[in-house]
């Protein structure tokens, strides 16, 4: 964890892309001028029930970048042992900066209670939009299917007369999330 925070305070201080000059092809007939390449977020809805989900997203090409996310805490009442998450971003607007977008990724997941631990691994295919404000805030959006081959594992916590419970894996899941960045 401190090398992570140590490479991204690195990469804030060293020079922005308009700074480097940074260009990129966002089609075959002209260059686009990319305002960042690199964007650090959080996950706000895991952040809410308690598990940190950070990301760091590098944008390779105008409409093109992969991203990897890591996550730690708890979620509700069950121990979040690791999550972790591999995937790349398509851009589809001619501005390559900010606006609809597919994703794809991998991502593995172990929960753990006194009672029980359960793991599943993740493919997700989605669609979002991501805006941008300040020149340095990003807030996307995103919505699709996970598609699992490992068992659900349901866990559930009865207080009085509610009951509360976590799932992961399963065959076929829709989801969605909502994550905030600074893109540098």
């Amino acid at each position: 964890m401190k090398t992570l925070i140590a490479v991204a305070l690195c990469l804030l201080v060293g020079p922005s892309p308009s700074q480097a000059g940074v260009t990129a092809n966002a089609d075959s007939s002209s260059q686009t001028q990319l305002r960042y390449k690199h964007d650090i977020s959080v996950d706000g809805p895991f952040l809410i029930f308690g598990c940190a989900i950070v990301g760091y997203e590098y944008r390779i090409v105008a409409r093109l970048s992969l991203e990897a996310h890591y996550g730690f805490g708890s979620m509700l009442f069950t121990d979040v042992q690791y999550y972790h998450e591999l995937g790349v971003r398509y851009y589809f607007q001619k501005d390559p900066n900010d606006g609809f977008f597919a994703i794809g990724f991998y991502n593995g997941i172990r929960l753990k209670t006194p009672q029980k631990t359960g793991s599943a691994s993740n493919y997700f295919l989605g669609l979002g939009n991501r805006w941008i404000f300040f020149n340095k805030l990003t807030v996307d959006v995103f919505g699709g299917m996970y598609l699992s081959g490992d068992e659900k594992t349901v866990f559930k916590k009865t207080d009085g007369y509610s009951t509360t419970s976590v799932e992961i894996g399963g065959p076929v899941r829709m989801s969605g999330t909502a994550r905030v960045g600074i893109i540098f």
